[in-house]
């Protein structure tokens, strides 16, 4: 007992907090249009003092419905399954799985996802190795041996030998040398083709279990209009909260109690509608300032990235990312999804920058390589690979320069 100190320490830590309106407000944000339709009709289901009431007007000018499977789409499915899990930080979720193909493989380097969000490299590495552990599992991979050996769980020898194939001879696994494997890994031929058909058992593309083309029922919350002043985020509303009108004189104080307890949920979803309204508003206003020019005369689009997007507007990175999910807008009777008009910067300028200044190139040199083009886009100040050129004029749809010369060659 004599070796026992009792001391007293005073220690000062900030926490954030939020309210349970506030709460609300931040999860109204996030769903869908129709998600949030039918969040709205469960919360009512009990409170007889309001009801949801279509606006069939607007329903009737748009037309703009497409079927819906509701069926959760792959980032929905990963997002729900980390909800709780402190470890991860759900901004880089967010970026993560929207960089992810239709395989389920990322293609953006950690750290460039770490410079374009601003946060730590252990994070994002964190946050990527949380998704791949998520059902299924693989999801975020960077390559074909990493998404194999995020399915794998050893418990046999068979199956540690197809972890320590998976992880080190894949390639060879490919070009048909057994020999040098089993020679290499001191096991039977039997044991490599017992191996081999566990790997083969492994899904080499997890995101491809997902319809990468689901029929929804979309509906844009965003009309873009044209004033004399420009463009302008105008709100197109669905439907609202209608409450029921009645006479209080003749209650009884438990019937006052019953009433007011409902009257203030209901007011908290009004409110909460309000402000989701407002911030997606917010939001547009400050999209149309950033790409009035691609609006308005198909331009390039300009840089517009979620970390200067969510200081214009003054709301916190994550529930910018969140805001912009599964949200639509309608310009001249077409409708767009709202994250379409952010525009990642790729060394110093856009993607679409960048493309527009491929084909210019092309355009006035149609027999240049994709060497020549990417030594062309150095001299603009462009640091833009051969690899890369390549991609983005396949998605332009420009055929190579072998064909471009065929083709002229013919005219």
């Amino acid at each position: 007992m004599n070796g026992l100190k009792l001391n007293h320490a005073m220690k000062q830590k900030q926490t954030l907090s939020f309210s349970m309106g506030q709460r609300q407000s931040l999860k109204m944000l996030q769903v869908s249009l129709m998600d949030l339709k039918a969040d709205l009709e469960k919360e009512l289901q009990d409170n007889p003092l309001a009801e949801i009431e279509e606006i069939y007007a607007f329903k009737e000018e748009l037309n703009a419905d497409i079927a819906d499977t509701r069926k959760p789409s792959r980032n929905e499915t990963i997002l729900s399954q980390l909800r709780d899990n402190e470890k991860i930080n759900l901004t880089a979720a967010d970026e993560i799985l929207y960089q992810c193909d239709g395989n389920g493989w990322l293609r953006t380097a950690e750290k460039k996802l770490s410079e374009e969000l601003h946060l730590p490299l252990v994070t994002i590495h964190r946050t990527r190795m949380e998704i791949m552990a998520c059902q299924p599992e693989g999801i975020a991979a960077l390559n074909l041996s990493e998404c194999l050996e995020a399915q794998m769980h050893p418990s046999d020898y068979e199956e540690k030998l197809a972890l320590k194939i998976i992880q080190k001879y894949l390639l060879q696994i490919a070009e048909g040398k057994h020999a040098y494997i089993c020679d290499q890994l001191k096991c039977s031929k039997e044991d490599l083709q017992r191996a081999i058909k566990i790997i083969s058992s492994l899904n080499p593309r997890p995101g491809e279990i997902f319809d990468t083309n689901p029929q929804r029922y979309i509906k844009p919350e965003i009309r873009i209009e044209y004033t004399d002043d420009g463009l302008k985020a105008v709100p197109i509303r669905y439907f609202t909260i209608r409450t029921v009108k009645f006479d209080s004189d003749n209650l009884t104080k438990e019937e006052k109690q019953y009433i007011g307890s409902n009257t203030k949920e209901i007011q908290s979803l009004i409110n909460g509608l309000n402000r989701r309204e407002t911030t997606l508003l917010k939001l547009m206003n400050e999209m149309i300032r950033i790409q009035e020019d691609y609006l308005l005369n198909h331009s390039a689009k300009k840089i517009c990235r979620l970390e200067e997007l969510s200081k214009a507007v003054g709301l916190h990175t994550a529930t910018v990312s969140r805001a912009l999910q599964d949200k639509y807008y309608e310009k001249d009777g077409l409708i767009f999804p709202m994250r379409t008009l952010l525009n990642r910067e790729i060394t110093g300028i856009s993607v679409s920058q960048c493309m527009e200044s491929i084909r210019k190139i092309i355009e006035r040199e149609p027999g240049f390589s994709d060497q020549r083009i990417s030594e062309e886009l150095l001299q603009e100040g462009i640091a833009c690979r051969r690899r890369t050129v390549a991609k983005y004029r396949k998605q332009m749809r420009i055929s190579n320069s072998r064909h471009r010369n065929e083709e002229q060659v013919t005219q």
